[in-house]
């Protein structure tokens, strides 16, 4: 009876140990790599970042490298033996969102996601298991003796055109690995005999730069029409301007394409027309583009203690043709001022 055992017993201990451990070996177990340790959304300015849409910025590696599914959907994956458990957690999560934030509190929402078709999400402090059938098909690590570096999209929404102050905006999130994988299995490949486990704790740094910016909103100012110029009626405007949040900044307006020694001019080919523009809707104080001849934000004609990004401010200005100038040859005279914004 012994001898039969022995026949029996021994050939299949050999063999086993072939299978799990000459023929697999380790290939199939995951080690810590050193992740793309900076995830950077790049540099925007405060007023493209009302209508964005879905920006992605790719980590190809996360920080962990696996070989290939050993046992397939039938053994490891169909009973939750293998497992390759990622838990993410962010410096500033909320409202089951990461988020990046600047140092005075503003935030921007993004969210993290295992693949690039948007998927498969992770959420902060919830696990999410990498080995799936679906992620590990992508990846090529479905029974094909593959490794592959798992990856973690980072995706910048839609948040709902708020201006946000300009800096830079920063987050660290911090993924706890937990494995385990199958590095052999039994002669009907159904079970596993041998596993790997492992954890490990990896950092991804994660950045946005806001700069400034501002919308400007400037109607052409007309003259009208006069057979003299003594009789030309002032032009009364406002200049309404919308900046970023807290955005200090100062107004000036050039002297325009015809310039000549500091005085503005209207031109019709090789004849001119003197004007001038002034600050505010009376006064005789010039609007021009240095010193003090330009103009503050704090002291805007309209809502001057306005600087949240949301509400414009109004600059009003008066423009009058000098009226101790000859009058010279009829005609639509023209020109262009620039207006530039100060930060």
């Amino acid at each position: 009876m012994s001898r039969i055992q022995q026949k029996v017993t021994f050939p299949v201990m050999a063999l086993f140990g072939m299978l799990s451990i000459g023929i697999h070996g380790t290939a199939h177990a995951c080690q810590v790599t050193d992740p793309n340790p900076q995830a950077s959304y790049g540099t925007w300015s405060s007023i493209e970042l009302e209508t964005l849409t879905p920006v992605t910025s790719t980590q190809p590696s996360a920080g962990l490298e696996c070989g290939s599914a050993l046992l397939g959907v039938l053994g490891g994956l169909l009973f939750d033996t293998d497992y390759i458990n990622a838990t993410v957690t962010g410096t500033n999560t909320s409202g089951g969102l990461f988020h990046l934030r600047n140092p005075n509190g503003d935030e921007v929402p993004y969210r993290a996601f295992a693949d690039p078709a948007f998927q498969e999400e992770i959420n902060p402090g919830t696990t999410y298991n990498y080995s799936n059938e679906y992620l590990l098909e992508l990846l090529g690590l479905l029974g094909t003796g593959n490794s592959a570096e798992l990856p973690m999209l980072l995706r910048l929404e839609n948040f709902g055109g708020v201006n946000l102050e300009p800096g830079v905006y920063t987050d660290t999130l911090t993924i706890f690995w937990d494995w385990r994988r199958c590095n052999g299995i039994d002669l009907l490949g159904l079970l596993c005999v041998l596993y790997s486990q492992g954890t490990a704790t990896t950092t991804i740094n994660v950045s946005m730069v806001v700069e400034p910016d501002c919308e400007i909103d400037a109607a052409n100012a007309n003259f009208g029409s006069a057979p003299l110029v003594g009789v030309f009626n002032q032009v009364t405007q406002t200049i309404n301007i919308r900046c970023s949040k807290n955005q200090l900044y100062t107004v000036g307006l050039n002297n325009g394409l015809h310039d000549m020694s500091g005085d503005r001019r209207l031109s019709n080919g090789a004849d001119y027309l003197l004007y001038d523009i002034f600050q505010g809707p009376s006064g005789d104080t010039p609007w021009a583009e240095s010193g003090a001849d330009r103009r503050a934000s704090s002291a805007a004609d309209i809502s001057p203690a306005e600087h949240d990004g949301v509400v414009s401010q109004g600059f009003i200005y008066r423009a009058v043709i000098r009226p101790n100038q000859p009058t010279p040859p009829a005609g639509a005279y023209t020109d262009t001022i620039v207006i530039d914004v100060a930060f």
